[in-house]
């Protein structure tokens, strides 16, 4: 799997749910007490799921092209739009 030059192998991630987003993983918690972030992992954990001394990388990224791509036609980066749009198209 892609690692930058930094040694981590974990770090924690803030992100804000809301909606009908933020009422199922809060509903998920009242009846059945599992906290927010253990259902954030099992979901991040099916979605590319890791399998031992597979490189899963290529799944994950081709999952994550399909955001990137999107966001890159709504926005376009200047000067680099072009550039990122070929990237994008080699995983989409």
């Amino acid at each position: 799997m892609y690692h930058h030059n930094s040694r981590k192998d974990s770090c924690h991630v803030t992100f804000k749910v809301e909606g009908e987003h933020f009422e199922m993983l809060d509903y998920v918690h009242q009846k059945l007490g599992i906290t927010k972030t253990r259902q954030m992992l099992f979901l991040l954990a099916h979605l590319v799921p890791i399998v031992e001394g597979k490189d899963n990388s290529k799944e994950y990224i081709d999952f994550m092209a399909g955001i990137a791509k999107e966001n890159a036609e709504r926005k376009p980066f200047k000067g680099i739009a072009s550039a990122m749009k070929k990237e994008l198209d080699k995983y989409c």
